[in-house]
């Protein structure tokens, strides 16, 4: 498995594994709404995220950083700062 580091390409691959997870299309403009904002995402979602995120792009992210990925560009932030770590 190729680990994808282009911020672009993280988001795109982000947002379409959200899409497919909430059987809904997640666009560029939705990247910085948060998840609490009526975007249909709830606990359960957001635990399939957190297990996502670290499989698909080879971080280990602490439980403590989990409650700032409300969004999108957040989680691709987080993304992109563990894997420069």
């Amino acid at each position: 498995m190729t680990i994808v580091t282009d911020r672009k390409e993280i988001e795109q691959q982000v947002r379409d594994k959200f899409s497919r997870m909430t059987n809904r299309d997640w666009n560029k403009e939705d990247a910085d709404r948060l998840f609490s904002d009526g975007m249909g995402v709830d606990s359960l979602y957001l635990l399939e995220m957190f297990s996502m995120v670290e499989s698909s792009f080879g971080v280990m992210i602490p439980m403590e950083r989990h409650q700032e990925m409300q969004s999108i560009n957040k989680i691709v932030d987080i993304i992109v700062e563990y894997q420069r770590a």
